[in-house]
């Protein structure tokens, strides 16, 4: 292509080949044209970096980069490092998206400057044949209105990295990344850095991405998480979570609870019987750290979790100073027999 398109679409792909078709037709298939496809192959062995490159030779508005396997996070960052505009969006490869989707975004001419742009979505759920659609009134604001539009459309808690139109040059300026240490809630903590950053939120309403939720419950990217990177993305969640309340005047109680719940206090609380000992302290530190945060806003009745690890967190959140290393040893204790029996311990 000549010149360089307003948006780049960034698409992960790792051993999507029976996805990639359908990903790509939905692409080439929308109203707005202005736009570059990185097709972002992370190390996969089966015939998805082929299948990028027929259709890059049919549009050069597709371009292919095989990448040695580094997970989701490193390919995303590759792409931002690779990207030739303006604007950047994220999809998944095992998606689709209605021909009007990206032309939503652009519905009005966009402001230059920190912004971000959000549509809705739709989920789907193909063994229970369901949809559920999760969408936005058309809305715009700017400083003073940043922290009501976040709590009314539940911003601190959508941490989906697709249906959101970023900045370049903000990401740039700002050197933002995906952790490409995290596989569990690295969205999330990437949209939390970048929000701490706009100036300005568009929201456009319309359902035009179709998020794919496969039978087994999952999406293509899901896997088991490891305790010990549950736990850090709850701290990194709740950080920039706490910084972004404080900078946009947040105090509804109810969506606090709420917002630090969902993902912040509950990987914490999830890590507490699961966590490696060489982490244990750690996270006994950082529990006590948000000791007030757990006894205002988390129900610990919520947790899917056995009944020892909500015994464990009332003991970190009830018990003296003095008594602090108790749990730990406990927990510790809990580990050595795992290991005898020859368990694993994830989240």
């Amino acid at each position: 292509m000549t010149g360089r398109p307003l948006l780049t679409l960034i698409v992960p792909a790792y051993n999507a080949a029976n996805y990639l078709p359908n990903c790509l037709d939905d692409l080439l298939a929308q109203t707005f044209r202005d736009f570059e496809v990185l097709v972002m192959d992370d190390g996969s062995t089966d015939r998805t970096a082929d299948i990028g490159e027929q259709y890059a030779r049919r549009d050069p508005r597709i371009r292919v980069m095989r990448l040695p396997h580094g997970g989701v996070s490193a390919a995303r960052n590759r792409g931002l490092e690779m990207a030739e505009s303006r604007y950047v969006a994220f999809m998944d490869c095992d998606d689709r998206v209605d021909p009007q989707y990206l032309a939503a975004f652009f519905r009005t001419p966009l402001p230059d400057g920190d912004l971000l742009v959000s549509q809705g979505v739709a989920i789907e759920y193909i063994a229970q044949n369901r949809t559920e659609l999760y969408d936005y009134p058309d809305t715009t604001g700017t400083q003073g209105e940043l922290g009501k539009i976040i709590v009314e459309n539940r911003l601190l808690r959508d941490g989906w990295t697709y249906c959101k139109l970023f900045s370049l040059p903000l990401i740039r300026r700002e050197a933002l990344r995906f952790d490409t240490g995290l596989s569990i809630c690295e969205d999330l903590v990437f949209v939390l850095g970048y929000l701490s950053h706009v100036r300005q939120i568009i929201l456009r309403s319309g359902t035009y991405y179709h998020y794919q939720v496969c039978p087994d419950g999952t999406s293509l990217s899901q896997r088991r998480q490891p305790a010990a990177e549950t736990f850090r993305a709850g701290v990194s969640i709740l950080a920039k979570q706490q910084a972004l309340t404080e900078r946009f005047g947040i105090t509804d109680p109810e969506y606090l609870a709420e917002a630090y719940s969902e993902h912040g206090l509950t990987n914490l609380a999830r890590s507490i019987s699961t966590t490696d000992a060489a982490d244990n302290r750690a996270l006994q530190r950082e529990i006590i750290r948000n000791r007030e945060l757990f006894r205002q806003y988390f129900d610990a009745d919520s947790m899917h979790h056995p009944i020892v690890g909500k015994k464990i967190l009332w003991m970190y959140l009830t018990l003296p100073e003095s008594l602090h290393l108790l749990p730990h040893w406990i927990v510790r204790f809990r580990h050595f027999i795992r290991r005898i029996k020859g368990r694993p311990i994830y989240y």
